[in-house]
Formats: structure tokens, C-alpha cells, sequence
């Protein structure tokens, strides 16, 4: 007979590994580089990134919440703060001015600025990396938003 605390202890193990089974997926850290932002004078830095390629647009995501492949299709923005970065046309090394640059922040509540002002080049593409840098400021009713640095990160499977 298996002593009562030893079964339960069983069951508490078995239950915590489902449990943590149904979260997220795990994030993506970044592979290298250095990328720091702010949202309303909140600095954040960068711990996590990836790319992807849609039909027509590319994005790339960089920041210090739960950034992982399929984050893009998801119903619910990532948690923490993150740099979007999209762009039409293909992963493609290359410079690439006027990107459209979304600074979010979801902590408590999702809140989101962004405009076409950013500035990005891509210095290695490959099917599973994506490196380069890119800059973005810009204010509105005196509150900044800003994110800049170098990355390499996980290019995940296109999308359509």
C-alpha cells in the first residue's frame, strides 16, 4: 500500500506538469545583439525577439515579454513591452527607412503608439536567423516613445 502523503504528493507533481503543460509556448531569447526601448519614459530592454515572414509584410518583434513563434497569430497581444517592427515586402538584407515601428506595452492593460518613422537594416537573413539594427523616436503629447539597437533572432516558419 503506497503511504496517503507519497500519493499525494504523486497527484501535486502530476497536476503542476499539466498545468504548466497549457501555458504559452516557450519564448524565444535573443540570440545576440542589444536593444533597449521606452514607453512613456518606461526603458525596457530587450531579452526575447523573432521574425516572420507573411505574404506580403515582415515583421519583427523584439522585447522583454512572451515573444514566441505564433505570438503574430495570436488573440492576445504579447505580455511586457515590445518593439514591432513591420515592413512591407520580404526578409531580404538590405536598408529599409520608413518602417512603421509599434512600441507596446502590456502590463495590466495593453496599450500601443507606433508610426512610420523607424529606420532598419538587415545585415544577415537566412531560413533560421535575422540580424541587423534599426532605430525608432518620436513623441506625441509630450510622452516618448523610443527603441533602438543591434539583433539577431529566430526567424520562425512563414505565415500566410
Amino acid at each position: 500500500m503506497i503511504p496517503s502523503g507519497i500519493m499525494r504528493t504523486a497527484t501535486f507533481l502530476v497536476l503542476a506538469f499539466a498545468l504548466v503543460g497549457c501555458g504559452s509556448p516557450p519564448v524565444v531569447p535573443l540570440i545576440s545583439g542589444s536593444v533597449t526601448g521606452s514607453y512613456e519614459g518606461t526603458e525596457f530592454t530587450a531579452d526575447n525577439g523573432m521574425a516572420v515572414q507573411g505574404s506580403a509584410n515582415a515583421l519583427i518583434l523584439l522585447g522583454d515579454g512572451n515573444l514566441y513563434c505564433g505570438v503574430e497569430t495570436s488573440d492576445a497581444p504579447p505580455t511586457g513591452r515590445t518593439a514591432a517592427i513591420y515592413f512591407e515586402g520580404q526578409l531580404a538584407v538590405g536598408d529599409y527607412n520608413s518602417v512603421l515601428v509599434r512600441i507596446m506595452q502590456n502590463v495590466g492593460s495593453y496599450e500601443a503608439f507606433g508610426s512610420s518613422t523607424g529606420s532598419l537594416t538587415l545585415t544577415e537573413v537566412t531560413d533560421t536567423v535575422v540580424a541587423g539594427e534599426f532605430s525608432y523616436s518620436d513623441t506625441y503629447e509630450g510622452e516618448e516613445y523610443s527603441a533602438s539597437g543591434t539583433f539577431e533572432v529566430e526567424r520562425c516558419p512563414d505565415v500566410d
